[in-house]
């Protein structure tokens, strides 16, 4: 049955899908949502991201922070764990890890993921979690403290999964000007981790996509030192 509700969650979990289709063998060119603005769908269903006014559904602040979450990152592999649906993603910089299989916090990678039926408890790897609701409330949880379920400091945390998607990665970091400072002081060097535009050199080329992504998620890929 139609409902923001079930729009919102289904904004999540169709995009992702889509993105790991590649791996099992689809060819997919695109995918898109139908339809930005409010849509009379039949049967007493409108559909759309925002309202005849241009105001946000709750689909929409799903779709805001799906794109947040998984900025510069690439589809890695799905999430086995009985009773969830999951998929993995990895910063664009860092190489697939097809053979895994567990959940991890304790890396840059961020998994998004939702109950098949009803709830169930998910254990990631890691002293510490950021935990984001699909309208963006986040959560950081620290291993054995508030929100590990385990309640135990044992290097796993341990979260409630239900049928709404969340993402879940490392604590969070959103680039400023201590990323930048940091390319500044590679100046001139042929350091790939700070050529951000791979052009064999840092310069201020590099400064400046760096500080494009001023405020954004730094997903693991932007040092900092």
């Amino acid at each position: 049955n139609y409902s923001h509700e079930n729009a919102a969650r289904y904004v999540i979990q169709g995009f992702v899908r889509t993105l790991s289709a590649p791996s099992q063998g689809l060819d997919l060119i695109a995918s898109t949502w139908f339809t930005m603005q409010k849509y009379h769908g039949g049967e007493g269903n409108w559909w759309g991201l925002v309202d005849e006014n241009l105001q946000p559904y709750p689909e929409y602040i799903a779709f805001q922070t799906m794109t947040r979450e998984l900025l510069n990152t690439t589809y890695d592999r799905a999430l086995n764990i009985s009773g969830v649906e999951g998929y993995v993603f990895r910063p664009n910089a860092v190489q697939l890890n097809a053979n895994a299989s567990l959940a991890n916090a304790s890396t840059n990678e961020k998994t998004v993921l939702w109950a098949t039926s009803g709830g169930a408890q998910v254990t990631f790897i890691g002293s510490q979690a950021r935990v984001v609701q699909k309208d963006g409330t986040v959560q950081e949880i620290q291993d054995g403290g508030l929100g590990d379920l385990d309640g135990a400091a044992n290097g796993q945390i341990r979260i409630q999964v239900g049928p709404s998607p969340i993402f879940v990665g490392p604590p969070g970091c959103t680039i400023g000007i201590q990323h930048i400072i940091a390319h500044a002081n590679h100046w001139r060097t042929s350091d790939a981790l700070y050529d951000r535009n791979k052009d064999g050199k840092v310069n201020i080329i590099d400064l400046m996509i760096v500080a494009d992504m001023f405020g954004q998620p730094c997903n693991g890929q932007i040092p900092n030192s």
